[in-house]
């Protein structure tokens, strides 16, 4: 139960932290587009 636990965390933040930078990447274009 503990490692299923785990491994739902591990994969909750992994996918906060490609959201992120898929966030990022969106803006950096959004800004380079109004330049």
């Amino acid at each position: 139960m503990e490692k299923r636990f785990l491994d739902k965390v591990e994969y909750n933040m992994a996918v906060r932290i490609w959201s992120e930078k898929t966030q990022q990447e969106k803006g950096d274009r959004l800004t380079e587009d109004k330049c």
